[in-house]
């Protein structure tokens, strides 16, 4: 890609970055001499389904693409494996760790050598947080007591991880101790740190938090009388229904025609916490939507309303703040812990507010809540919570499953990556002249297929891209 002209897969630093990242995030800094000719990576890894079976895939990623809002161009496959391939001792996930250890073994070698003078450094390491658990090992996690990679915040009173004030005896071992009682295969890479592991802000909030205040603010809506306009609770529903349709059609971001809240979309289930079921970008609507109701409609309390604006306002902050870049200002970094306490502590007062109100339980403090406190408070890194967000990487795994699911299951870890090479170049080249020579590196792959009619289908298929 370098020989051939595509450095914008790669990009360039912003000024200062590799500074920041030594001052604040226990980064050793720039990997080479030229900080124009080093970068930031991504390295991540998620599981999906196709062929009937689930199958893990990881990329890399610069993390100063000129490409990132195109997942194909900026995202690049390094392997999928079938989950039934998976081989556990002692709860630990030993295929993972193999494939971790080969992974690691290259990106150190292009920090330490370089590729065509350009030599690069892992910044983050990001997926959901099964993906992590398994990467890193973790005997601290989401089922457990102890919940927290970063510190010992447990469900129990001992270190209990809801308490956000500034004496919370979390706070005292804070990155103190290992999640882990085996060093997993990551922690080999050059600049390991916990910190480059990224608490997502999608599977955070959207696909955490946010689904709990959907559920339970939409409850609220339904069982009170006089806030939208229906006799019973099916015709508010409906209601309800219609101007949210009606409301991310203006924003660009049309719901399905049939799209329609129902009790198993809000979880509703007795003495079980309602929680919304739904894709992560319609729960950034529906927020959005819940934060302009309140707007124009009076609410008896507003701790739900606080709760809304705040979680609504905190992601716009961090979302808006990515146009200029991965670093936030001074201002920025004050402005996501103030409005970001405020969410947490209205979160909170809402929980406790609605304890009993209805059949349902409302407000779910899950382990996410504090999670989310951690995320909340890494701005003061001064990088952006949300620069690393994984909606583009949800977009790219499903497309490898669309590769995944074109090929044999028994060979399909193979002849994915063979396929994926082969839609790179139109990929990288949509619009211009391809380079002989990554004709050629494609070719080569594909010559490594063992089927011969697999391979004539393949050179065809190469014949018709290049052409």
């Amino acid at each position: 890609m370098l020989e051939n002209g595509f450095e914008c897969v790669f990009g360039q630093p912003p000024p200062n970055y590799w500074t920041l990242l030594h001052a604040k995030c226990e980064h050793p800094g720039c990997p080479g001499s030229s900080e124009e000719r080093s970068i930031g990576l991504m390295l991540y890894g998620d599981e999906s389904t196709a062929l009937g079976s689930t199958f893990m895939a990881f990329h890399w990623q610069s993390d100063h693409s000129e490409l990132a809002a195109n997942s194909q161009q900026s995202r690049y496959l390094i392997t999928v494996i079938e989950k039934e391939r998976y081989v556990v001792r002692d709860g630990i996930n030993v295929t993972i760790q193999g494939i971790t250890s080969h992974i690691v073994a290259s990106l150190n070698l292009w920090r330490e050598q370089g590729l065509q003078g350009l030599k690069a450094s892992v910044v983050v390491v990001k997926g959901d947080w099964k993906f992590i658990k398994e990467l890193c090992n973790l005997q601290r996690f989401y089922s457990r007591d102890a919940i927290c990679f970063l510190c010992e915040a447990s469900k129990s009173m001992d270190c209990p991880y809801t308490d956000t004030s500034a004496s919370a005896k979390w706070r005292d071992t804070y990155l103190k101790s290992d999640p882990w009682t085996v060093a997993p295969e990551i922690t080999k890479l050059a600049d390991w740190s916990l910190l480059r592991v990224s608490i997502d802000l999608m599977h955070t909030f959207h696909l955490g938090l946010g689904r709990d205040i959907i559920a339970s603010t939409l409850l609220i809506l339904l069982r009170s009388r006089g806030l939208v306009a229906g006799s019973s609770v099916k015709e508010r529903m409906m209601t309800v229904s219609a101007l949210i349709k009606a409301f991310a059609k203006q924003k660009q971001r049309a719901f399905p025609a049939k799209w329609c809240l129902t009790n198993q979309k809000l979880g509703l289930k007795t003495n079980k916490f309602a929680e919304f079921h739904g894709k992560a970008w319609q729960a950034g609507v529906i927020i959005q939507w819940l934060a302009s109701f309140f707007e124009a409609t009076p609410c008896a309390d507003p701790n739900v309303v606080a709760c809304v604006a705040l979680s609504n306002h905190l992601v716009t902050l961090m979302i808006s703040a990515r146009e200029h870049g991965v670093h936030l200002t001074d201002v920025e970094m004050q402005q996501i812990k103030t409005v970001g306490e405020g969410f947490l502590k209205s979160y909170l007062s809402a929980h406790t507010a609605y304890r009993g109100w209805c059949p349902y339980k409302m407000y779910n403090v899950r382990p996410k809540f504090h999670m989310m406190q951690h995320l909340i408070e890494s701005a003061d890194t001064g990088r952006n919570p949300a620069s690393s967000m994984c909606f583009m990487d949800e977009d790219w795994i499903k497309n490898v499953m669309r590769v995944v699911q074109a090929t044999h299951k028994k060979v399909a870890a193979r002849n994915t990556l063979h396929r994926w090479l082969l839609g790179l170049l139109p990929a990288l080249t949509e619009g211009k002249r391809r380079p002989a020579s990554l004709l050629a590196l494609a070719s080569a792959v594909l010559c490594m297929c063992s089927s011969p009619t697999g391979f004539a289908r393949a050179v065809a298929e190469m014949q018709l891209a290049s052409s």
